[in-house]
């Protein structure tokens, strides 16, 4: 809570207001790249599973290759052909390195699941922490225009006690200017009666009169002084009003409720 003219208001209206909006498009911007990203990667590991089932649906063929090689062999020794023979050792030659490389693939394809999943782990931090500094600085938003609220409501308060001092000044003026005024006929009447010799009386009530008008121009000086204070602090009020409009507007599609500045008043 801080009242009129105090220096504790935690930051300037017009910087609060800057920095929110910014703040929040960044991060509006980020996690809208970083779920652009975890959905490409999803693309990715959908296509390395796919793969994934090819080279299985292969390996089972290599399987079935490795019956028939089995029964080639079988034939082999039943037939005892030379020529049959060494086409059965390129078939197993040519058997052996495409299971190498399809073991060479699978290896290569495990460690890109790997890594793509290291990096899902990466982003997810990385949006986690995102969500709660988001969440933060809305938190941090909601006291501020809270405080300002209250704010507004001390101000208030503040300008209905000075418009009460001002008419109790103005009442006290009117009230000391009939008095003044009622003196002075009194003093005329008494200078009528007075004798023309008694000049020292007269020298008297003169000072008496000036000593008077002073008094007088003393409490018009209090009173424009008082004018011109009210003048600054509807000033003020109405520069806080528009910067509680300004932050309004920034959250209009959030949950902040605020308060209106004339519901305030």
């Amino acid at each position: 809570m801080f009242g009129l003219g105090s220096n504790k208001c935690p930051m300037r209206l017009n910087e609060v207001g800057k920095v929110d909006a910014k703040t929040e498009q960044d991060l509006l911007e980020t996690i809208s790249k970083l779920k652009e990203a975890v959905e490409r990667i999803s693309f990715e590991n959908e296509t390395l599973l796919d793969k994934m089932r090819e080279v299985t649906e292969q390996r089972r063929n290599e399987d079935k290759n490795n019956e028939a090689i089995k029964t080639l062999n079988e034939a082999v020794r039943t037939f005892k052909t030379d020529n049959f023979i060494d086409k059965i050792s390129e078939l197993q030659e040519q058997h052996q390195n495409e299971k190498k490389g399809n073991q060479e693939t699978i290896k290569k394809l495990n460690e890109a699941v790997e890594r793509i999943s290291s990096e899902n782990k990466k982003f997810l931090v990385k949006m986690a922490e995102l969500e709660e500094k988001h969440h933060n600085e809305k938190k941090e938003n909601e006291e501020n225009i809270n405080r300002l609220c209250e704010a507004m409501e001390i101000i208030a308060l503040d300008n209905k006690k000075m418009n009460v001092k001002i008419k109790d000044l103005t009442k006290q003026r009117h009230n000391e200017t009939n008095e003044d005024q009622e003196h002075i006929d009194t003093m005329g009447e008494a200078a009528d009666m007075i004798s023309f010799t008694n000049e020292r009386r007269h020298v008297n009530m003169a000072e008496t009169n000036c000593r008077k008008v002073k008094y007088n121009d003393d409490i018009v000086n209090r009173l424009n002084r008082l004018n011109q204070a009210v003048d600054r602090i509807s000033y003020d009020y109405k520069e806080l009003k528009e910067e509680i409009g300004l932050f309004r507007n920034c959250f209009q599609d959030g949950d902040i409720a605020v308060a209106k500045p004339d519901e305030a008043v």
